[in-house]
């Protein structure tokens, strides 16, 4: 999937014109000829032509049905109000659709909140650390850039929404399917717990940086931050299976500030907004806290699924 630094501000725009070049009705553009098609109306790059589609179809304004492209309803309706609202309503598709994921979450984590959710930081560093995001923001009127970004409690709740920060969906295949679960409750941690922190900024989702810490979200809002690992399956029995790093996590150091999530039944097919609150009116994620003496007291129990197995250096002998 396109990465959301691809998305410039004249990329962003040429998405606009490739978007109003695709026919409504059918027969549509046969998708062996979109590229050549569209790049001819609209010119730029030609490279640029595919990933603009892909955008568009990831967005929904665009379908591409019986190997032809036509505007969805969606698509229309933006093509139609274009000149009357600008730029925003292709920034709004962009941000529901999760193609800013990585920015938006970037951004929420190093701001500051007032009391009626509109959020500020350093514009310099907003620009440097998301610029596209910033970019597609700045249409807005009510978005402010000077002494301070400044971005109202309406975008917020755009930015922060659980279908906006979840990453556009893996390839194919299993491991792609189990990734694409594994993203699912990570996300729906993250969103959960932002909504309950006082502070939402102390909320970092670490994994999206490192994915080698042991631990999937980190909560900073005391001396010592609390580790979340989350874990999420199609299933709703609860088993869940812990890398050598994370058991060491759990167990070392502050294993009364290490916990696990767990989201059960995630369905791919669901919309995730939809999903999560019916999930958390399910009485998920189910939490479990201090795994030692989980296992301990049998709450929890533990067995080895795997082993390590090479071949051994070389012995020469005392």
């Amino acid at each position: 999937m396109t990465r959301s630094s691809w998305l410039t501000g004249t990329r962003t725009r040429r998405l606009v014109e490739v978007l109003a070049a695709v026919p409504a009705r059918q027969p549509g553009i046969p998708a062996d000829e979109a590229r050549l098609r569209l790049w001819r109306l609209c010119g730029g790059p030609i490279d640029d032509i595919p990933q603009l589609i892909d955008v568009l179809i990831h967005t929904e304004l665009v379908s591409s049905d019986n190997s032809a492209l036509r505007l969805t309803r969606s698509g229309q309706a933006l093509v139609t109000r274009r000149r009357a609202e600008g730029m925003r309503l292709i920034g709004l598709a962009l941000l529901r659709s999760g193609i800013f994921h990585d920015q938006a979450r970037i951004l929420l984590s190093m701001v500051s909140t007032e009391s009626d959710g509109t959020i500020t930081c350093g514009f310099r560093i907003a620009r440097q650390r998301c610029p596209q995001l910033v970019g597609i923001l700045q249409h807005w009127p009510d978005v402010e850039i000077k002494p301070a970004l400044r971005v109202p409690s309406h975008l917020v709740a755009e930015m922060q929404a659980v279908w906006a920060l979840l990453p556009p969906p893996a390839a194919v295949g299993d491991d792609a399917a189990r990734k694409s679960i594994g993203d699912r409750g990570e996300l729906y941690s993250f969103q959960h717990e932002r909504l309950r922190a006082v502070e939402p900024s102390h909320i970092v989702w670490v994994a999206r940086d490192d994915s080698n810490l042991g631990y999937d979200i980190e909560d900073r809002s005391s001396a010592q931050p609390r580790r979340i690992e989350v874990k999420a399956s199609g299933e709703t029995a609860v088993r869940f299976f812990l890398s050598d790093n994370e058991w060491r996590k759990a167990h070392d150091g502050a294993p009364e500030a290490y916990e696990v999530h767990f989201w059960g039944g995630v369905d791919l097919n669901a919309v995730p907004a939809e999903e999560y609150e019916r999930m958390r009116a399910g009485g998920y994620p189910i939490v479990f806290t201090q795994l030692p003496v989980l296992l301990a007291n049998g709450t929890l129990e533990a067995e080895v699924v795997k082993w390590r197995v090479r071949v051994p250096p070389k012995y020469d002998g005392p």
